[in-house]
């Protein structure tokens, strides 16, 4: 209809205009015609102490320390996009409230870990477009998790990693990559639980 409004001082006859609105609506239709979905896969199997060890050797899997890192195991497939490719996905990175969330550089030996992505001051999660770069450091340095009050030992936490639909207006007006809040917070089905080890 905009498209039709806005190129009427062209068209100037309603049987042109309305043959385009039925281009138009053909076109959509077909485009549409099966199931959208992002082309993103992510998930969280919980921390994962002893890396590159088989699963059935993982001995302290889910546990996180507040003396070291704990890594997790996300397992994260998503397509490479182009410069000028927009990208309606994202993922989204929740944690509990006695746990920080961080990124690291494996290759920096001295400042492997550097400052938490999420530490729960500003909020508990954050949301980053399927082309960020933090991505990419997922799958080269992973995700790491830290205990954050000593005296809750032996306390639960949980994280959680998944992706979400971004719509347009938020990925091209909407700073979406700040930490924020959500009321209700709290455990998501799915969200890998673990144990935090004080003294480890």
């Amino acid at each position: 209809m905009d498209n039709v409004a806005r190129n009427w001082s062209n068209i100037k006859n309603g049987g042109t205009g309305f043959k385009r609105l039925q281009n138009i609506d053909t076109l959509i239709l077909s485009t549409n015609a099966k199931g959208i979905a992002d082309p993103i896969y992510v998930k969280n199997n919980g921390t994962l102490a002893e890396y590159g060890v088989t699963e059935h050797e993982q001995k302290r899997k889910n546990y996180a320390f507040y003396e070291g890192y704990s890594r997790l195991a996300i397992d994260l497939d998503k397509p490479v996009y182009g410069d000028n490719e927009p990208a309606g996905a994202g993922i989204m990175f929740r944690i509990s409230d006695n746990i920080e969330l961080y990124s690291a550089n494996l290759t920096d030996t001295f400042n492997m870990v550097d400052s938490a992505i999420i530490n729960g001051q500003k909020g508990r999660r954050i949301i980053v477009t399927a082309k960020d770069s933090l991505l990419e450091k997922i799958d080269s340095s992973g995700l790491w998790v830290k205990g954050i009050d000593e005296s809750k030992g032996e306390a639960n936490w949980y994280t959680g990693v998944v992706a979400v639909r971004l719509s347009l207006q938020a990925v091209s007006n909407v700073e979406i990559d700040s930490v924020f809040s959500i009321s209700g917070e709290g455990l998501q089905d799915g969200d890998p639980v673990g144990k935090i080890v004080a003294g480890g």
